[in-house]
């Protein structure tokens, strides 16, 4: 199919003057609305002469404002599009994650499945934050008795209700060219204590607080406190409450907690 899809992409961007983008055997582009079903149009008729009339089904020729792309829902708008999983995708993973949730067992070969679909939504939703959720169902995977530890229970929890609640992100097509914000975030761990000082535009804002109980009884204990997962806090605390001042801005943020500093560089983290 590389080859094949690679000629397809070809001729039509060369001699139908389409602009054409190709994931393995999946085509979709963008055209403008008075020019749209005629692309369409055209694009299909290259498709058939090539491979036969059976080569194209119609039901796979959807166009307009929102789109399903491998999975993907998107919505294209003049302030910019969002991406969240498919509803009848949704609709799939929720009653899989609700069956685990209920009766507190979930095999390896589910959660292998589970994990692999949450991943590919973690790509388009939240700029991948999601993955530190991931991390108890591949986990799971190497779990024989298939049982629902805690740690998988609140990653269960969160997606259910993530998915539910239909979250998506509106990302803009224009980036903002106001200067950058700059977030500083710490920690103590006796006692605990998460903080977090915000400079805007000249001006600063300061937030401490101890970390939630909830969160903390999660924790096993440790010689040095959980300090990595404190500065996290620190860093969602900061993002959090001072979400009024960061939102539509560009955020540098700042931890001296090397731990933290590269679990907010990749989105992710198993604290």
């Amino acid at each position: 199919w590389e080859r094949v899809g690679a000629l397809i992409t070809h001729i039509a961007r060369k001699v139908l003057k389409l602009g054409l983008f190709r994931y393995v055997d999946d085509f979709f582009g963008c055209e403008r609305p008075e020019t749209l079903a005629h692309g369409l149009s055209c694009f299909c008729r290259l498709v058939r002469l090539l491979f036969g009339q059976s080569a194209l089904s119609d039901r796979k020729t959807d166009y307009g404002a929102s789109l399903v792309v491998l999975g993907v829902e998107i919505k294209l708008s003049l302030e910019g599009y969002e991406c969240k999983p498919a509803e009848d995708k949704v609709c799939k993973w929720l009653l899989c994650i609700m069956e685990a949730i209920g009766s507190g067992i979930l095999l390896p070969g589910d959660a292998s499945k589970l994990a692999g679909r949450l991943q590919w939504a973690c790509q388009h939703m939240f700029r991948k934050i999601g993955r530190a959720m991931l991390r108890p169902l591949y986990d799971q995977i190497r779990c024989g008795s298939g049982k629902v530890h805690p740690d998988l229970m609140a990653a269960l929890v969160w997606w259910a209700r993530i998915l539910r609640d239909g979250i998506s992100e509106l990302r803009c097509w224009n980036v903002p060219d106001t200067d950058p914000i700059h977030l500083f975030c710490d920690a103590a761990g006796e006692p605990a204590r998460v903080a977090a000082v915000v400079w805007v535009d000249g001006k600063v804002w300061y937030s401490d607080c101890p970390p939630p109980p909830e969160v903390t009884a999660l924790w096993t204990v440790r010689k040095d406190q959980q300090i990595m997962g404190l500065e996290l806090l620190s860093i969602a605390l900061g993002l959090s409450v001072f979400a009024d001042l960061l939102r539509g801005r560009k955020v540098i943020i700042h931890s001296d907690n090397t731990g933290a500093e590269c679990c907010t560089r990749r989105r992710g983290s198993a604290s």
